[in-house]
Order: structure tokens, then C-alpha cells, then sequence
């Protein structure tokens, strides 16, 4: 089995850039940063052909053992939800993928302007959306959680389940 290293090559110094899965050219890493920041404004903005919905990650591989790239993803059918871009005060929906690499505060009093680049619309939205639903998660926090994401998984599963043969039964 070779290595990713031998597998993908890319020039010392850049980083590639991959929209929905495909390489389509390449960023000198000393760019890379100042890319993702436009091609984000530009989303949140609506200018030019960048579409409103599309999630941008640049993983620089310094603190992550993950691909280094900067990754563009406009395919439908993503998960998505709601931060405030802190530069412009707008919405913008970002990716779960886009979620790992951004600084969100939390609540407007946790914004440090070196640190943060974006804030939670609601402070529940940091939490999931079947663990939002858990009542009383402040107490007896990990059974109780659990047991509910469990529980409302199978419920999804099931209805989706039952669904999908409904569909295929007509």
C-alpha cells in the first residue's frame, strides 16, 4: 500500500485546491489564508459567482494530520447551519467540515477580535440538533444525553426507514 504522500503530488509550498473532490489547481501556502478570507467574503456578500451555500476549509496541516487543501464544497444535500460573520455582521452558513476550522464564539462577550471570526446565532447551536432536544441535559449530563441521541437516532432511522419504502412501494 503507498503512502498519500507518493499517491498525490503537489508542488513544495502549495497547497491544493479541490472543489467537490476534484483538484483544480494550486495556492502557494503563504496565500492560502489570504484566499479562503476572500473567496468567504465574497460568499457572504454575494459577489461575483460564489455561491451562497458554498463551504470553504483550509486545512494548512500544521495542527492536523489531515490532507492539507484548501477545500471548496457546493455540492447539495450538505449539512449547513447558521454563524454570524463577524468582519460584515452577516449570516452565513457554514459546513460541518468549515466548522472544525473556524474560531466561533459562543456568546457576544466571548469574542476576542485576534481570535474569533465568527459567532453563534443562537448559543444552543453549538450543541446538536437531537441534543438540543434532551430535556434537562444540565443534569446527569452523560447517561441522559446519550440515552436521548440514541433513542431519537432510532426514531429518525425508523421514519426514514419507512419512508424510503413508501417511496419504493409506489
Amino acid at each position: 500500500m503507498s503512502s498519500l504522500s507518493s499517491a498525490v503530488s503537489f508542488p513544495a509550498n502549495y497547497l491544493p485546491v479541490i472543489l467537490n473532490g476534484q483538484i483544480i489547481g494550486y495556492v502557494a501556502d503563504a496565500m492560502a489564508e489570504t484566499l479562503a478570507a476572500r473567496l468567504r467574503y465574497m460568499k457572504v456578500m454575494g459577489l461575483g459567482q460564489v455561491p451562497s451555500r458554498m463551504e470553504i476549509v483550509l486545512i494548512d496541516g500544521k495542527a492536523t494530520p489531515q490532507f492539507p487543501s484548501l477545500s471548496l464544497f457546493t455540492n447539495m444535500c450538505r449539512m449547513v447551519r447558521p454563524t454570524i460573520y463577524l468582519p460584515t455582521k452577516t449570516v452565513e452558513y457554514i459546513g460541518s467540515l468549515e466548522q472544525i476550522y473556524l474560531s466561533i464564539a459562543c456568546l457576544p462577550e466571548d469574542i476576542d477580535a485576534t481570535r474569533h471570526t465568527h459567532l453563534e446565532t443562537k448559543p444552543t447551536n453549538m450543541l446538536s440538533m437531537v441534543a438540543r432536544l434532551t430535556p434537562f441535559s444540565d443534569f446527569n449530563q452523560s447517561p441522559r444525553n446519550m440515552y436521548q441521541c440514541q433513542v431519537c437516532l432510532a426514531s429518525l432511522s425508523l421514519s426514514l426507514s419507512l419512508s424510503l419504502s413508501l417511496v419504493l412501494c409506489q
